[in-house]
Parts: structure tokens; C-alpha cells; sequence
């Protein structure tokens, strides 16, 4: 085989990888969309009949979880803060631990598969 046959055909092979790896990602991504529905639904089963674990015989425990987590600090949000507490420059420690203090939280669920 010649180089030029070697180079075409590794780029053909590599085209083909390619192909078959986008065509791999596009069926991930609606597998994760269809996931992510039937998560969501479960979530809510699971929440209104107050079960938090499921045991699956072979499988492992499907469990529902639910966490306070602190949203993030944007700048409309700092400076709204800030513009209620600030009244003098020399209070910086103050500021931040204010500022840290009563950042909002917000609830996340997961539906999670333990093995």
C-alpha cells in the first residue's frame, strides 16, 4: 500500500469514526431528554407517595433527594445587597459576611441510581 493510499485510507477511517460518533452523541442526547422526563416524573411519584428509596433486586436502590443549595451572586443582585447594608467603606469584612450570609438558596431533586 502506498502512502497515499495509507493517508486516504485513515482519513476515510477517521470520517467514518466521526460520522458514527455524531450519530452516537445525537441518540445520547435524546436518550438524556427522555431520561431527564421520566426523572422528573418519577421525582414527583416518589415526592407525593413520600418514598425516598426504592430497592431493585439486581440493580442497586433508586433513591429521591432533595437539597438546599445557595444560588449565585450576580451583579444585580450585589449591588442590591450591597445598596441595603452599605453605609460605611471601612466595613468590608462586615460587607462580604453579609453579603455571604444571606445569599438565597434554591431546592434541587435528583433521582439517583446506587449500585
Amino acid at each position: 500500500m502506498t502512502e497515499k493510499n495509507a493517508l486516504a485510507d485513515k482519513i476515510r477511517h477517521w470520517l467514518e469514526y466521526d460520522k458514527k460518533i455524531t450519530e452516537l452523541q445525537k441518540q445520547m442526547r435524546e436518550l438524556k431528554k427522555n431520561k431527564k422526563l421520566v426523572s422528573d416524573d418519577l421525582s414527583t411519584l416518589m415526592k407525593e407517595r413520600e418514598v425516598d428509596t426504592v430497592s431493585i433486586t439486581n440493580v442497586g436502590q433508586i433513591s429521591y433527594q432533595k437539597k438546599e443549595v445557595k444560588k449565585g451572586i450576580n451583579k444585580k443582585y450585589l449591588i442590591e445587597i450591597l445598596g441595603q447594608y452599605y453605609k460605611n467603606p471601612t466595613q468590608a469584612k462586615e460587607v462580604s459576611d453579609y453579603i455571604l450570609e444571606n445569599r438565597e438558596t434554591q431546592t434541587r431533586e435528583n433521582i439517583k441510581l446506587k449500585k
